[in-house]
């Protein structure tokens, strides 16, 4: 987990969970004023086949609100795109979602409910275009 927050997994999700993070610090340069709700969304954890879930055992289909500190392992990365058929490399798919008009995470699919991650997890580009952690 990136951020302490509260964890859902959804009865239908086999690779995926995502943390509610009430009254998140400001973020200017992203645009998150400060005490707003967000989200991160973290997906992709199954097989290729989609049969065998890498989200940890912790967190099983259904769960609800379930608060955890960062570092909390949430799974493994896996190369599950939703479909047998669609075909994607090991990894593991994150973004930070704006929460709906009713305090919901919105669709992180359309690009406008998402935030960039970058300054949110500490990453600066150097001068050759390289992105790397701020120490």
């Amino acid at each position: 987990a990136a951020y302490d927050g509260y964890l859902t997994r959804e009865a239908d999700w086999k690779s995926t969970v995502i943390l509610r993070h009430p009254d998140f610090p400001a973020v200017a340069d992203v645009g998150i004023a400060a005490g707003e709700q967000i989200w991160t969304y973290y997906t992709h954890m199954a097989s290729r086949d989609g049969r065998d879930s890498f989200v940890a055992t912790a967190f099983p289909p259904d769960t609800q609100e379930v608060f955890v500190k960062a570092g909390t392992l949430l799974g493994y990365q896996g190369n599950w795109a939703g479909s047998q058929w669609q075909f994607t490399g090991l990894h593991l798919h994150f973004s930070v979602v704006k929460s709906d008009a009713e305090g919901s995470y919105a669709d992180e699919r359309e690009i406008t409910n998402t935030y960039n991650p970058t300054s949110l997890l500490g990453l600066t580009r150097t001068a050759d275009g390289i992105w790397v952690c701020r120490p």
